[in-house]
This record gives structure tokens, C-alpha cells and sequence, in this order.
């Protein structure tokens, strides 16, 4: 998890198990500035906590945008499931483990 691009500094770095979901929750100040921050909550526990520019300047302007990302010396298959992703003005309006159906 980097903001900034291929230039960024790497907030957080860990395997991440398999055949098992992880929930994320994302809480973000979009920012060209020093008043950005970005909080990441890994299956409910802050993970992230980076206050700092989260945006790089350009004429699009800032975009969410997920998936795997992964470098030239990765190969072989790999495969992500994404599921319910969410948007919402609180977190508990988005995060999962609110939910009522589960």
C-alpha cells in the first residue's frame, strides 16, 4: 500500500493469508497537501495511519482505483476475489462487520 505512485513509501507490507476474507476499510482525505491522511482498517483493526499528501497532481485530478498490482519479477497466477465493495460518508456505514445478514 503506497501512496504517490511508483514513487511512493510503503505504509504497510504483509502476506496476506489464503482461502481466507480479509475485510478493508478505507478512510481517506484526498490531498496534494500535507492535511491528507489515509487510515486502513485490516478485519476491524487500524493497520495505516499515514497523514501526509495522498494524491499526486494531474489534470484527471485523484481516482480510487483497486486490484492486484504486482512487478515484473512476479510470475505465475495469482487471483484476488473482490467482494461488496462499499462508499460511504462514515465508517459505519461501510465497514463490514456491522452488517446484520452475515
Amino acid at each position: 500500500m503506497a501512496p504517490g505512485g511508483q514513487n511512493g513509501i510503503i505504509l504497510w507490507q504483509e502476506a496476506i493469508p489464503t482461502g481466507l476474507w480479509v475485510d478493508w476499510v478505507y478512510h481517506v482525505k484526498w490531498s496534494y497537501e500535507n492535511d491528507g491522511f489515509l487510515r486502513a482498517y485490516k478485519d476491524g483493526e487500524l493497520v495505516v495511519d499515514f497523514s501526509g499528501p495522498t494524491a499526486v497532481e494531474t489534470r484527471k485530478g485523484p481516482w480510487f482505483k483497486f486490484g492486484m498490482y504486482r512487478g515484473a519479477v512476479d510470475t505465475g497466477t495469482q487471483v484476488v476475489w473482490n467482494d461488496e465493495y462499499r462508499r460511504g460518508t462514515s465508517r459505519d456505514a461501510v465497514d463490514p462487520r456491522n452488517d446484520q445478514n452475515d
